[in-house]
């Protein structure tokens, strides 16, 4: 996923993805009003907008979105910035989820200081990207679960190691959608053909979202 997440560098600059953000958010809140039994928002923030904490705000207090969306390789910032910070206090008073796409091993380090520091407020990480560094870790970190998309670069091997080391109920399944072939369909029948029990699947599939966003 490192190497990856230098080609997703690369593509996003190349298309100014951080500029479509804006765009995007509006477009996922046209789903939710349209099908909101089927489609659950998560805000996209972009911490290099001087006023992104001040239209966060003006956001949820319109749309209601359930979680907050941050992707390292589109926007550039480091998980010790007080920008990040002032955004993981208003996620905490909000009692939201933060999604997170890490970009490097040095910010999965940086991430794992700001977590800690953080006990109240919870956080996805993508990709079960840095699984081996957060597996060296001697003290427990519940706050922190781990989203197991896409496919074709997460092996069983990974999953049963996330969920060895953390449990089951810190486990979030995920597609990537709409990035991939077929990813919700692959990731379905690969959870589903793995040696978990029935509750195992039932947490990863669907009960440990819906507990994390009270629904």
């Amino acid at each position: 996923m490192f190497f990856m997440n230098r080609i997703i560098r690369f593509v996003t600059s190349l298309s100014h993805t951080s500029n479509k953000i804006i765009t995007r958010n509006e477009l996922v809140y046209s789903f939710h009003q349209k099908h909101p039994d089927r489609v659950i928002q998560f805000y996209w923030v972009d911490l290099n907008m001087v006023d992104a904490i001040e239209i966060l705000e003006k956001k949820y207090n319109e749309w209601k979105f359930k979680g907050i969306k941050l992707h390292q390789c589109t926007e550039i910032f480091r998980n010790d910035s007080p920008s990040l910070q002032n955004l993981v206090n208003f996620a905490r008073e909000k009692s939201l989820p933060i999604f997170i796409h890490l970009s490097s091993k040095v910010e999965v380090k940086r991430f794992i200081k700001l977590a800690l520091k953080n006990p109240n407020t919870t956080f996805i990480v993508a990709h079960l990207i840095g699984l081996e560094i957060f597996e060296r870790l001697t003290q427990e970190i519940k706050n922190v679960y781990f989203e197991i998309s896409p496919t074709p670069l997460i092996s069983e091997h990974r999953i049963y190691s996330a969920i060895k080391r953390f449990g089951e109920d810190h486990i979030i399944f995920g597609s990537d959608t709409p990035y991939g072939k077929n990813n919700l369909k692959n990731n379905l029948n690969k959870i589903n053909n793995m040696k978990l029990t029935s509750k195992q699947r039932e947490l990863i599939l669907g009960e440990n979202i819906k507990r994390l966003l009270n629904i």
